[in-house]
């Protein structure tokens, strides 16, 4: 397609089409296939715009004019001119005169605009030279400099300046530069003009940057008492602010514990560049305000109960205080004082450990907090349970020639066991009902009496607590065995097989008592944890197993808080069975007591005669009671060693401190004369031998 049109000058022409020819996709002509209309376009130029500015000019008052001239700017084409006239406004007094520069405003392709100029008459006598004045020699300090200028309307004038910070009473020299001031502060400036044909003259102004007013205020905050500081580290520059680039940092030490209010206290430390005299600052303190909580923490005092059971034993005993003081809620630790709970006493009964006082709270800080809390109390209670006391009757005693009359016991042969130390026994005579051998129970009808002051009391005994003398709570105190079973007749003393072992027994005072140390390894109820002293075991032919003293008494391996399980004898007693044959015990404490005291300085005569199981000069003498002790050591679970086998043979006992462990062994040691007690880990592997039970 041919297009045709061209405009070069302002005006507007068509712009024709013509001449269109139309292909398909395959670059055939198919122009014939169409009926083509044309429609013009059209081109149009508008004026460009120009400008001419009259220069300005000066002349000496009573001098001819100068040569008046004006410059063209704007969009003129080169080649182009503009026509124009230049003229002033009439006058030859000194002062100022517009140039006016004149034409017609379209010429051509132009638009033309006319801007005037200025002709100026000087008095040769009077350079001109104005200070600066008004608002611009004064403003608020923005660290930019403050240096308004003098000027002069003589021609080729110069102007230098001085200028002093001490209320003229020290200036600079003069310079080119223009006086500036960019701290806040004073400045007083001199200008002085030179120009040719003129004299020089000088004026004197003031600078001044005023200090920006700035506001720092800290927080205001405030929540209920939590137990935490309350502080907030938040301040607010207000006022006319900061320059940017400039500042403070800020300590805010303001911070409030307990309810009240206070002021949130902060100090300011300018940035580095930020000068003290260019801010005139202003500190205003918020507040640090805590409230009582609407619903008060809540904590209990629980007074102590005994956590060990405690036996009547004729004695003062004592809980007091409570299980804790001190209390941790939401983090923070507070302490009560005020309270008191302890309750003494000696006989046998349950008695409540009563809280009594004010209760006082108080932070970590000893402050005093009460009125946060709400303090509930439990007492605590004293539990003294009674006192197990049963009477036997020694073998001597009960045993006699038969002669066909009772056997009369006399209340001093009686063996009073759980007797407390503070209590007193007093009787009378025990009749057995028959002659023959055989065992008799006391009961009715055959009664023996503890008399008080005349007083026979049909139940069988009668107590009396020293010093206090109260009878009834002394009696009330015990759980006596009331049938007390007359043996007229030696003590039985028969080994058994068990285990597919068969162990002698030996008769020791009134103890029954095997005659070796336990070597079974199994239980019914399964397995136990034994071991040959060095794993050897010609070790257990010779001295027996050695055992944990959970395996020895039957409770599972590492279990302190399980007592072991009793049975219950004819008689009343309790015993532990553990691993011993059935009628047999694990022997208590009581038990060991008993063959120590007999022994009591010919632990000797309870050793086996043989040099094999004990160092040369240890062994057993004669007479010897049979008990056959050996020098078997045991098992350090500690160290994992074994240890003094020839030298010590150690025993389990049944009795044990819950929760504890460790526990009390009888030791038999090669440089003693008596037995001894102690203290062994129930983890250690030690020996058992079995009592008999009656």
């Amino acid at each position: 397609m041919t297009i045709t049109g061209s405009q070069t000058v302002v005006g507007t022409s068509d712009n024709e089409p013509s001449a269109a020819v139309i292909k398909n996709i395959a670059g055939d002509d198919v122009t014939s296939s169409y009926n083509i209309i044309y429609e013009n376009g059209t081109l149009e130029i508008t004026p460009a715009q120009v400008t001419v500015t009259a220069d300005d000019k000066w002349k000496y008052f009573g001098q001819g004019d100068p040569e008046l001239t004006a410059v063209v700017s704007g969009g003129l084409v080169a080649g182009d001119e503009i026509e124009y006239d230049v003229d002033r406004v009439a006058g030859e007094e000194v002062g100022s005169y517009d140039i006016i520069p004149s034409g017609p405003h379209t010429q051509g392709n132009y638009q033309v605009s006319y801007v005037n100029g200025t002709l100026t008459i000087v008095d040769a006598t009077d350079p001109g030279l104005a200070c600066p004045s008004g608002d611009g020699l004064t403003k608020k300090y923005d660290a930019i400099a403050l240096a308004p200028v003098a000027t002069a309307t003589a021609p080729g004038a110069s102007i230098e300046y001085k200028s002093s910070t001490d209320g003229g009473l020290t200036w600079t020299d003069w310079s080119d530069a223009p006086a500036s001031i960019t701290q806040a502060g004073t400045l007083d400036v001199q200008a002085k003009v030179t120009a040719p044909s003129f004299e020089t003259a000088t004026c004197t102004y003031t600078l001044t940057i005023t200090p920006r007013i700035v506001t720092l205020t800290s927080a205001t905050d405030s929540r209920e008492y939590n137990g935490n500081v309350l502080t907030n580290d938040e301040v607010t520059v207000g006022g006319d602010g900061f320059v940017a680039g400039e500042g403070a940092t800020y300590d805010v030490t303001g911070e409030q514990l307990l309810p009240g209010t206070s002021d949130n206290t902060f100090t300011y430390t300018l940035n580095s560049g930020t000068q003290v005299d260019d801010y005139t600052i202003t500190t205003i303190l918020g507040t640090l305000t805590v409230t009582d909580r609407t619903t008060p923490y809540e904590i209990t005092m629980t007074a102590k109960s005994n956590s060990m059971p405690i036996i009547y034993d004729g004695l003062e005993h004592t809980v007091s205080d409570f299980m804790t003081h001190t209390f941790t809620v939401e983090g923070n630790t507070y302490t009560v004082t005020g309270l008191d709970a302890t309750v003494t006493e000696v006989f046998a009964g349950t008695y409540e450990n009563v809280v009594t006082g004010t209760p006082v709270v108080k932070d970590a800080y000893d402050n005093d907090v009460t009125g946060q809390f709400t303090v509930n109390t439990e007492n605590g209670s004293l539990t003294i349970s009674k006192r197990n006391i049963s009477f036997s009757i020694d073998e001597e005693t009960a045993t006699k020639i038969y002669d066909g009359a009772p056997l009369t016991v006399t209340f001093d042969q009686l063996q009073v066991d759980g007797l407390a130390n503070t209590d007193e026994l007093i009787g009378g005579t025990i009749t057995t009902s028959g002659s023959e051998v055989g065992d008799y129970p006391i009961a009715d009808g055959n009664m023996f009496y503890m008399m008080s002051a005349g007083t026979s009391i049909k139940s069988g005994f009668k107590i009396k607590h020293d010093p206090s003398g109260e009878l009834a709570k002394a009696l009330a105190s015990y759980t006596p065995s009331f049938s007390i079973t007359l043996k007229i007749s030696s003590i039985p003393c028969e080994g058994v097989t068990y285990q597919g072992h068969d162990y002698p027994a030996v008769l020791i005072g009134t103890q029954c008592w095997l005659a070796e140390n336990l070597r079974n390894t199994a239980t019914a109820a399964g397995p136990i944890s034994y071991v040959a002293y060095n794993e050897d075991d010609a070790n257990a032919a010779a001295f027996g197993y050695l055992y944990t003293w959970y395996t020895a008494v039957g409770v599972p391996e590492g279990d302190n808080t399980t007592a072991p399980t009793t049975a219950t004898t004819t008689s009343g007693e309790t015993y532990v069975q553990g691993i011993c044959p059935d009628g047999w015990a694990i022997p208590s404490h009581t038990d060991m007591e008993i063959l120590k005291n007999f022994a009591s300085g010919e632990v000797r005569r309870l050793r086996d005669m043989s040099t094999s199981y004990w160092i040369g000069g240890s062994e057993g003498v004669t007479p010897n009671y049979g008990f056959n002790s050996r020098g078997g050591g045991f098992y350090n679970s500690v160290s994992g060693n074994f240890e003094r086998i020839l030298l010590e043979a150690y025993y389990w006992e049944s009795n044990s401190e819950p929760g504890s462990t460790e526990v009390k062994t009888l030791v038999d040691a090669y440089y003693c004369s008596d037995m001894l007690f102690e203290t062994s880990k129930r983890s250690d592997k030690r020996s058992v031998r079995c009592i008999k039970v009656k």
